[in-house]
């Protein structure tokens, strides 16, 4: 004696997950067209992280612009203050050796035309002098700030938001024992 299954029954353990599947795939499909206020779909995400245009920018479209480089000394620290039109924060590094110096990488860069800061003699307890290279042609410009190789320093990057200034802030460091 064989036992009969019903056919619904067989269909269903052939295929168990076919209809939850189509089911599940349904509601997921309706529920997109119904997001919750605070889960932005694409366009709107797009939106908001621009300031309100749906036009996206890419970061060779909008340059950064470099109004002017001034240097604050203290008697505990030095700082490089970097003017820009917008928000920026430039790649910074370090060499180190006899003749140690900061670097910061700034990419894509536009100078303003009227200053030249090719070879700044700076002559702080930390930083000696500051040279600059502006590659035109791949809108890069390297900042290399030559340092007092006899010392310990510490160097801070930030920057102040509302007034568009990049901070690099250099003190003593302490000392290595």
């Amino acid at each position: 004696m064989t036992s009969m299954k019903p056919s619904f029954l067989q269909k269903s353990l052939q295929h168990p997950f076919r209809k939850p599947t189509r089911a599940l795939f349904l509601l997921m499909l309706v529920m997109s067209f119904f997001l919750p206020p605070w889960i932005p779909s694409g366009k709107a995400a797009e939106k908001a992280e621009s300031g309100g245009s749906t036009q996206t920018r890419t970061a060779a479209e909008n340059p950064v612009t470099v109004k002017e480089v001034s240097f604050h000394i203290e008697e505990a620290k030095e700082g490089l203050l970097l003017t820009l039109n917008r928000f920026y924060i430039p790649e910074t590094s370090r060499i180190e050796g006899n003749n140690p110096r900061v670097v910061l990488d700034l990419h894509p860069v536009i100078l303003s035309p009227q200053k030249d800061y090719a070879k700044i003699a700076v002559n702080g307890q930390y930083i000696k002098q500051m040279r600059s290279y502006h590659d035109r042609k791949k809108k890069n410009l390297r900042i290399v700030l030559d340092m007092n190789g006899s010392l310990n320093y510490l160097a801070q990057p930030s920057f102040i938001k509302s007034k568009n200034l990049f901070l690099l802030e250099i003190t003593e460091a302490a000392s290595k024992k």
